[in-house]
């Protein structure tokens, strides 16, 4: 079995023994318990509808309009049987095939025209499981069908008798096959409800971009005075610079004792420096390994003094804040 088919069997498994204990639930079971109507049915004296002390004949009795509700059709022990069968924990992933196999020693109707479907599994001691099947003649449920729309009834679902509980909810149907529909389940209603509360949560974020933002960004347009804008833009731009007693600093400890400066002017980002040193050339190497201090260049070219120096105009660019100093 693939990983896929064991995870949804896992969930299928989950779900109905939800539903089941939801159930059991006094009152609110009753919303997730769809109300059947059992039938009696013969193909020669035509069909009755079951109570508690005793039977109603339709339609002379009770006219098939006045029966509400779901309609299931109990089949007597001559319409249809119960047959016990043991299976190995291999036929477990698909026990409809497993039956299938075998129903020409199963069911006394010929495979071909037999209907079946798996009224309980029981798992045994040693790793098997017995699963009871209702067997059924698939000419015969259609005769039974046809005979019910012509006296006006509905049938939406035909099961074996079991005389120690005539009156209980069907739980399997030959029409189909396959297990009764228990009508609107719990975990349905849970799943609704879920994808439910997703829809509306992403409506309401939709209508939120949509309409609210924009209006909340009008508010605070109109709450900020003149200006306030521009002198943010201005002090977040101030704060990312450097300090002038940093950048004094810096170029302190990057020049040589050789140098000395004579002037030094900061406008924005953008450093000016200009004195005397034995090598102004040098300079340049030298400021580039401050961390405050990048793209060095000579703004002049440099001059020979009387005194052996050399005047220095120097252009740089001063690094972000969060550089080191």
């Amino acid at each position: 079995m693939s990983t896929l088919k064991q995870v949804v069997r896992e969930i299928t498994r989950f779900s109905r023994a939800f539903d089941q204990q939801i159930a059991k639930i006094p009152l609110l079971g009753q919303f997730f318990s769809p109300k059947w109507n059992i039938i009696q049915g013969s193909l020669n004296d035509g069909f009755a509808l079951l109570n508690e002390n005793d039977s109603q004949n339709i339609p002379q009795q009770i006219s098939p309009k006045d029966i509400k509700g779901r309609n299931c059709l109990r089949l007597s022990a001559k319409d249809g049987q119960i047959r016990n069968l043991h299976l190995p924990t291999a036929a477990s992933s698909d026990p409809i095939s497993a039956i299938s196999l075998t129903l020409d020693t199963l069911s006394p109707i010929a495979p071909e025209d037999t209907a079946f479907a798996i009224q309980s599994t029981t798992p045994t001691q040693n790793g098997d499981f017995s699963v009871s099947v209702a067997l059924s003649s698939k000419t015969r449920i259609k005769q039974f069908l046809d005979k019910a729309n012509e006296a006006g009834l509905r049938l939406s679902a035909i099961d074996i008798c079991d005389p120690r509980q005539p009156l209980a909810d069907p739980t399997i149907n030959l029409i189909t096959g396959k297990n009764a529909d228990i009508g609107f389940r719990p975990t349905q209603v849970w799943a609704i409800s879920c994808a439910g509360l997703l829809i509306i949560a992403f409506a309401l974020n939709l209508w939120t971009t949509a309409k609210l933002e924009p209006q909340l960004k009008q508010y605070q347009a109109l709450s900020q005075p003149a200006g306030l804008s521009s002198a943010m833009a201005q002090q977040t731009d101030w704060q990312k610079r450097i300090s002038i007693s940093k950048v004094w600093n810096a170029v302190t400890l990057a020049l040589p004792d050789s140098a000395w400066t004579q002037s030094m002017t900061i406008d924005k980002d953008q450093l000016r420096l200009s004195g005397k040193a034995i090598n102004a050339a040098a300079l340049v190497n030298a400021l580039e390994t401050s961390p405050a201090i990048s793209q060095v260049r000579l703004a002049a070219a440099s001059v020979q003094e009387d005194d052996g120096s050399e005047s220095f105009d120097l252009q740089a660019n001063i690094s972000a804040k969060d550089n080191p100093s």
